[in-house]
């Protein structure tokens, strides 16, 4: 492909950068503004932990699954888009400028699905620092910022996808229509 679309690859890094400024600046608030639900006193000497939870806040459980929960999302969605390109590539292989548009659309919602993901992750964790002051919570937006920065997109990685997506596609064997 030699010719990308730079006007697609330019949206898609806008919209990627904006995820992560946004996961970025909802952090930065929950620090400066610190926790806004007071802290229970801490329990005495030697008591057990209260909550049914061993102590362990549940959003801070309930985030920690989230960013489990996200990474094999990911993965499966990594595999799925894969997947899907080969076939379009196989499919429009005999028209390869429709191939590789068609390729590039494909490129450009897959980049857009996974930054949303790992932005969810981003703003709970932000959320959650907001409200509890814990910490941990940047373990939420820790995962979104290295997520996100891995995909800003870019001219080289949409070429390499539609080069890889291509090959791939050219390796399918095509079924002819059975007669009858």
């Amino acid at each position: 492909m030699p010719n990308a679309p730079a006007a697609q690859v330019r949206t898609a890094q806008i919209l990627v950068l904006a995820l992560l400024a946004g996961v970025v600046a909802l952090a930065a608030v929950a620090m400066m503004v610190g926790p806004v639900s007071p802290t229970p006193p801490a329990p005495a000497t030697g008591a057990p932990p209260a909550g049914p939870f061993g102590g362990i806040d549940p959003l801070l459980l309930v985030l920690g699954a989230l960013i489990v929960g996200q990474i094999p999302a990911l993965v499966f969605l990594g595999a799925g888009v894969w997947r899907q390109a080969a076939q379009t590539a196989a499919r429009l292989a005999a028209d390869p400028e429709s191939r590789d548009r068609a390729l590039a659309a494909l490129w450009f919602n897959s980049v857009i699905v996974r930054a949303a993901l790992a932005e969810g992750a981003g703003l709970f964790g932000g959320v959650v620092l907001l409200l509890k002051g814990d910490p941990l919570a940047l373990a939420g937006v820790g995962f979104a910022v290295a997520v996100l920065l891995a995909l800003v997109p870019t001219r080289g990685r949409l070429q390499h996808f539609v080069r890889r997506a291509a090959n791939a596609g050219a390796n399918i064997p095509t079924r002819e229509p059975h007669a009858r």
